[in-house]
């Protein structure tokens, strides 16, 4: 019975109840209608953030609010994709510069009234700068040359061939400051001397960096050398004259998936005709490949390295093959067999040879330069697939587009490739292009232009700030001994 009395109760209380949420929802809905009536239905609106991107080519990444992203390919109107609420803020910036361009925001922050479409992205060409310059005194870097990297700590990292304490060449560090200092000086004993090419971050410790010399060493041949965070070097191994070794390093090691680093030199092996090595961290070196086995064979090796995704490693060689002016070959680290892939022509190389290595596209191709090829054998970029098929992307004609492309490519996050020219331009002292994977070129800036840096050579690096970082000879009427000059492009 009291069960009963319970239950009845209970039904009682909504019945209670019932007419106050009844007047509760009729009072929201009076309000609401209330609220539209005075434009108050913003409140339960979503609004858009946009405006236009203009003067930019490659690709411009732009943040709303630090995390709602959107990327342009091309300028002109744009949307971010996630709406926004009444009265909540916005704040659009750029999150990647295109490369060798800067961009400026104007009308990119404020509160939320309507649909924003007012902020206004302006790029321009970046301006060319130079970071560091390179005195002729004993102590200093002097003719810095090769591939620059960045390091973990943010610094750039590059090689000398000469200056330093000794004469015999540096290692060199430019901090984010722009502060320059010799990391270390080589003495030209069996530490080495006259490094070449550029340094690789290797698979050890953080900080730890590898590269060759051309001289110096045990043997006088030059050696490859680790050197630590610290600054301490050490020579992993002395190159020799032999078959059982190699001579004349002449390409910038590689860093290979299995943590062992692969280089080739130029003379040397069973053949003479040069060798592709392999050493560890802990300086087991290990011939693995002679070349110049026939007459058809591939021979001087040169240039960067490169691995596939299936780790195969390419390479590019300035002699040998079917025409005797060198080509293209792929070496499988499972069986230590050398493949060619291609071998030059007279239309690919001209009178030149290919001497700066691959870089491997997002495509799966891979991309090059020879300084003397194309149809007015000034210079061609070219592209080539796994299975050996050229294409040439763009033929330098010699006068304001540059001529004699020198490094390795790179490529960016547009999908385009950047590289210099040791010539030609507006001034005739060299350019920094950009080609688009369809083949269209563009001239990004000019060397030699009031007093500044010329002649740039080797390969770009793109720097975690978008900015593109080189090196350059300084202008010849600057100092009795030009010693060069880290140039940027921001």
């Amino acid at each position: 019975m009291s069960k009963t009395i319970q239950q009845s109760s209970c039904r009682d209380e909504v019945r209670r109840q019932a007419p106050a949420r009844a007047r509760s929802a009729c009072a929201l809905t009076l309000l609401c209608a209330g609220l539209a009536a005075c434009g108050g239905g913003q409140l339960f609106r979503s609004y858009s953030v946009g405006g236009d991107a203009t003067g930019f080519s490659g690709e411009l990444r732009l943040l709303n609010n630090g995390d709602d992203a959107l990327s342009l390919t091309q300028p002109g109107p744009f949307t971010f994709g996630k709406l926004q609420s009444w009265h909540s803020s916005y704040s659009v910036t750029v999150g990647t510069h295109p490369p060798a361009q800067w961009c400026d925001v104007s009308n990119g922050s404020g509160s939320i009234t309507g649909n924003v479409h007012d902020v206004q992205v302006q790029c321009r060409a970046g301006a060319l700068s130079s970071v560091a310059r390179f005195a002729s005194d004993p102590t200093d870097a002097a003719q810095p040359h090769g591939d620059v990297i960045q390091g973990r700590d943010g610094a750039l990292y590059g090689i000398s061939a000469a200056g330093g304490n000794h004469g015999a060449g540096t290692v060199y560090k430019v901090a984010a400051d722009g502060t320059k200092s010799v990391v270390y000086s080589f003495a030209g004993g069996h530490d080495g001397a006259r490094p070449a090419h550029g340094l690789t971050a290797g698979p050890g410790p953080q900080g730890t960096l590898y590269g060759v010399t051309l001289g110096g060493g045990a043997n006088g041949q030059g050696v490859v050398f680790t050197l630590d965070a610290q600054g301490r070097e050490c020579a992993l191994h002395a190159f020799a004259a032999g078959t059982a070794n190699g001579l004349q390093p002449s390409g910038i090691l590689l860093r290979a998936r299995d943590g062992s680093l692969y280089g080739v030199t130029s003379r040397g092996g069973a053949h003479g005709h040069g060798t592709m090595f392999r050493i560890d961290p802990s300086g087991r070196f290990e011939l693995v490949h002679s070349f110049g086995v026939s007459a058809s064979d591939l021979s001087s090796p040169g240039g960067r390295l490169v691995q596939d995704a299936d780790g195969m490693i390419y390479g590019t060689s300035a002699a040998g093959g079917a025409s005797g002016r060198g080509g293209i070959y792929r070496f499988d680290p499972s069986t230590r067999r050398v493949a060619v892939v291609m071998s030059a022509d007279a239309a690919l190389v001209g009178a030149g040879a290919l001497e700066f290595g691959l870089v491997r596209g997002r495509d799966g191709n891979f991309y090059g330069v020879a300084p003397q090829g194309g149809a007015y054998h000034v210079g061609t970029v070219f592209r080539v697939t796994p299975w050996g098929a050229v294409q040439s992307l763009h033929d330098f004609q010699g006068a304001a587009d540059g001529q004699q492309p020198s490094g390795a490519l790179i490529q960016a996050s547009d999908g385009a490739l950047y590289g210099v020219t040791a010539a030609g331009g507006a001034n005739s002292r060299g350019t920094v292009y950009r080609v688009s994977p369809s083949g269209r070129a563009s001239v990004l800036t000019a060397f030699g232009a009031r007093g500044s840096s010329e002649r740039p050579a080797g390969r770009l690096l793109l720097g975690a700030n978008g900015y593109l970082y080189g090196i350059a000879s300084d202008p010849v009427a600057s100092t009795a001994a030009p010693a060069g000059t880290l140039f940027a492009l921001d």
